[in-house]
């Protein structure tokens, strides 16, 4: 699944890291037709650097059955803010 978030800058912040969250769930909610609430992954609290083709494991958690997903979100272009997010399996 592929999303846009505009200016998107380098360094992240836990807000903008948050707003990454966000826009993913939403992202995987209009592609795969699911109904996750925003806040339904978590990937981490801490500033990171992000660069073009950065990959970084998320937890994506089914709220009505309580299974965490592993969520692999996929920096393509930190000007752009172009990004890609696949679930990947049921985390261990």
């Amino acid at each position: 699944d592929h999303r846009d978030l505009h200016s998107f800058p380098t360094r992240r912040s836990s807000d903008l890291l948050s707003r990454l969250e966000t826009v993913a769930v939403q992202s995987l909610n209009s592609a795969n037709g699911f109904t996750l609430p925003v806040d339904a992954m978590e990937c981490g609290d801490e500033s990171v650097i992000l660069d073009s083709n950065m990959q970084m494991t998320c937890a994506l958690t089914d709220p009505p059955t309580g299974v965490v997903f592993d969520a692999l979100v996929t920096v393509n272009d930190t000007d752009t803010g172009d990004f890609n997010v696949a679930i990947i399996g049921e985390a261990e």
